[in-house]
């Protein structure tokens, strides 16, 4: 995150002052490009492109456009662009290719909220966090074969591992 906040400060100073840090929530470089999420023209968000070296404004190339779902962030990994979205307080993952096209949407348990989007420039892979009504917070991983939980916190009711100590055990 603090690389984040310091490239959105520089380029901010570049490309328009301190007024377009409120349009750029996340962004990463990918092999020489910078990938932006931006709601500049685009309300409930888009994914834009441009080559780093000229990154102005009017080089920004559009890969995912804005549609009726809000664009919460993105995560390029080493072949895909995921793309996190909401509807109605509802997520939805979409896998899309680094051009922007969209491949196909990835597979979510039930209804619920991810959070916490992240990937691997090295694998196709993505990490994220969802939950449900139904469903505590579980960490999933995604790759093009699938998604699975990753793994799942203990529940209250789980005795600790040997050897801890429960957090209100007194002394």
């Amino acid at each position: 995150p603090t690389l984040a906040v310091g490239m959105a400060h520089i380029l901010s100073s570049v490309i328009g002052g301190s007024g377009m840090m409120a349009f750029w929530y996340h962004f990463a470089i990918l092999f020489e490009a910078l990938f932006i999420l931006t709601t500049l023209d685009a309300g409930r968000g888009r994914i834009v492109t441009a080559p780093l070296v000229t990154a102005w404004h009017d080089e920004w190339r559009t890969i995912v456009a804005e549609s009726d779902h809000v664009i919460d962030a993105f995560v390029p990994t080493a072949s895909s662009l995921l793309v996190l979205s909401s509807v109605a307080a509802v997520s939805r993952l979409d896998r899309h290719d680094l051009d922007g096209s969209h491949l196909d949407p990835v597979p979510l348990p039930e209804l619920g909220s991810l959070a916490g989007l992240e990937g691997s420039l090295d694998r196709d892979e993505g990490f994220f966090s969802f939950t449900s009504f139904a469903r505590p917070p579980t960490m999933f991983r995604w790759s093009p074969d699938g998604t699975a939980a990753w793994s799942r916190l203990p529940s209250s009711a789980t005795a600790p591992a040997e050897g801890l100590v429960p957090a209100d055990a007194s002394d």
